[in-house]
C-alpha cells in the first residue's frame, strides 16, 4: 500500500478513539510494505503515527519501505523534525538492507519505448 493508506486508517482510528483497531493490523502483518514514503511530506501527527507502527514492528516483523527520497532528506520529509526522523531512522537501518536503484524509471522507459514504436 502507499504510505498515505495506512496513515489515513490510523488518523481515522485515532480521531474516533479506536487507537488499536487498525494499528494492530499493521503490527501483526508478517511483512508490511509501505510504498512511496516521502511522496508527500508528513506532518507531526502523521510522523508520530508512522513512528508508532515502525516502533511496534521493530525486531518483530519485516517492513519494506520504498521511497524516492534519500535518507539524508528524511528529516525534512518527516515534519521538518530532525529528532523524530532520527528516532525513526534509528529503528529502520538497524537490521536492514538498503537497495539504491539509480537510473531511469522502468515505467517511464516502457512509455518511451511504446511511444517510439508508434
Amino acid at each position: 500500500m502507499t504510505a498515505d493508506e495506512p496513515l489515513d486508517h490510523l488518523r481515522r482510528d485515532d480521531a474516533a478513539g479506536l487507537r488499536r483497531m487498525q494499528r494492530r493490523r499493521y503490527w501483526t502483518a508478517a511483512v508490511l510494505i509501505i510504498d512511496e514514503l516521502g511522496f508527500q511530506a508528513l506532518d507531526r501527527r502523521d510522523a508520530h503515527l508512522l513512528f508508532k507502527v515502525l516502533s511496534s514492528r521493530y525486531e518483530r516483523a519485516s517492513t519494506i519501505i520504498t521511497s524516492n527520497t534519500s535518507i539524508r532528506e528524511w528529516p525534512e520529509m518527516i515534519a521538518g523534525d530532525e529528532m523524530l526522523a532520527t528516532v525513526i531512522l534509528d529503528r529502520l537501518p538497524h537490521h536492514c538492507h538498503v537497495v539504491q536503484i539509480d537510473g531511469r524509471s522502468f515505467r517511464l522507459r516502457e512509455v518511451q519505448t511504446k511511444g517510439s514504436q508508434a
